[in-house]
């Protein structure tokens, strides 16, 4: 296996509670700027709600795995796992869209 840079997938918390589980496979260190790259359009008005709120809001970015030597096929298979763990394409729980 070629040796990069870690490679992630993470669980993101909302305000609401809702989760979104992803990965981030760039050159990056570290993700913690990075808050995901869902296009779930309950999440975009969600958020553009908070926005509009003017009240304090945060986001919780946990790592559930990480590694310098996975391949990209194994990262996506982790991913996937954890989404269907975390039951995140369930509208009620989070804003995966698929597994």
């Amino acid at each position: 296996m070629e040796e990069h840079s870690n490679w992630y997938v993470y669980k993101i918390t909302y305000p609401n509670g809702k989760i979104y589980v992803g990965m981030d496979h760039s050159q990056l260190a570290c993700p913690w700027g990075y808050v995901g790259s869902s296009y779930n359009k309950q999440l975009i008005d969600d958020c553009n709600e908070w926005r509009l709120s003017n009240k304090e809001w945060n986001l919780n970015q946990e790592i559930l795995f990480e590694s310098k030597t996975c391949t990209l096929k194994e990262l996506r298979r982790i991913e996937h796992e954890k989404i269907i763990e975390y039951n995140s394409t369930n509208p009620l729980i989070g804003y995966n869209q698929r597994t």
